[in-house]
């Protein structure tokens, strides 16, 4: 299972949003979801995509993800298996494979 995120924010902090698409290995999409999140920064919408992404995967039993994202702060934290304060679960704790890849979308 693969997931591409993005999030992003109107400033500085400013109203913020993240969305993600799921597919598969022949890269069907298998779904997408669009969150608002409310007035922060785009790394936080980034990271709230990166966490709501994770329980989505938890609740529909897949076993193991690869996300997609565009921030390479993003990558970084999580693929160290960082635990990020304010954040309610750790990325290890939900899914048995969890890898991150980061594409640059410019």
């Amino acid at each position: 299972m693969t997931c591409n995120i993005d999030g992003a924010a109107h400033g500085a902090p400013g109203l913020a949003a993240c969305r993600g698409l799921f597919r598969d290995k022949s890269a069907t999409s298998l779904g997408y979801f669009t969150n608002y999140a409310t007035v922060k920064t785009a790394i936080y919408a980034e990271i709230f995509g990166v966490t709501r992404t994770v329980g989505i995967a938890a609740e529909k039993k897949y076993h193991s993800l690869r996300l997609e994202c565009d921030s390479m702060l993003v990558m970084q934290v999580f693929s160290n298996h960082q635990k990020l304060k304010g954040t309610r679960f750790h990325v290890s704790d939900k899914l048995v494979y969890f890898g991150v890849t980061h594409r640059c979308t410019r």
